[in-house]
């Protein structure tokens, strides 16, 4: 797993709660993205910073979209969980 990086734990200090809780989700189970999620800017600002990665389930690119945390995002959500950030 990686480790995240001085960036993404500067980014991890700022998160909402709502942020916190869709990363702990992506961390354990990926999950479609729908329309309203995919132009959220919380949840946008996840996926610039790293901390998830979103892509199509269909290789045109034209099919549902699915969204994970990546390694730095998922040791994030346990350091998060942990009370260490």
């Amino acid at each position: 797993m990686s480790k995240p990086t001085t960036d993404q734990l500067s980014f991890a200090r700022t998160m909402s709660r709502r942020q916190r809780l869709a990363l702990w989700n992506l961390a354990d189970h990926p999950a479609y993205m729908s329309v309203s999620e995919q132009i959220d800017a919380e949840f946008k600002a996840l996926i610039k910073h790293g901390l998830a990665a979103g892509h199509s389930t269909t290789p045109d690119g034209s099919g549902p979209f699915m969204w994970a945390a990546t390694d730095a995002g998922k040791a994030i959500s346990k350091q998060v969980a942990a009370g260490e950030l």
